[in-house]
């Protein structure tokens, strides 16, 4: 299940859907809107094998690692946000996205 934080743009999550990728967006279809990065935590924990996107750098935090879910800060150009999530992720249709065949300069900090 792909969670989008509230920081990513609506413009970015209306590219997911209508790409078929579903997902969520803390604010709207999870939590609550300015639900702080520790609230989120637990909510992660509720749901069936999470990938959190965030473009907040505060959120990337080793102390907040669990095997319960996935948390990816997104070091990218908004416009890039929708792709980059949905190739990382591995959605069937990642590939076939609009702009895929441009080269990407997005970057996604690993551990």
């Amino acid at each position: 299940m792909i969670v989008l934080d509230e920081n990513i743009s609506a413009k970015e999550e209306a590219k997911l859907l209508r790409w078929r990728i579903r997902c969520r967006t803390v604010g709207v279809q999870i939590a609550t809107k300015g639900t702080d990065d520790a609230g989120l935590i637990p909510v992660l924990l509720a749901l069936p094998r999470p990938i959190f996107f965030t473009h907040d750098k505060d959120f990337w935090d080793p102390s907040r690692q669990h095997s319960a879910y996935c948390l990816v800060w997104l070091d990218t150009e908004e416009s890039e946000q929708a792709r980059t999530s949905a190739r990382f992720s591995g959605t069937r249709n990642s590939t076939r996205t609009p702009s895929s065949s441009a080269k990407s300069s997005a970057r996604i900090p690993m551990a």
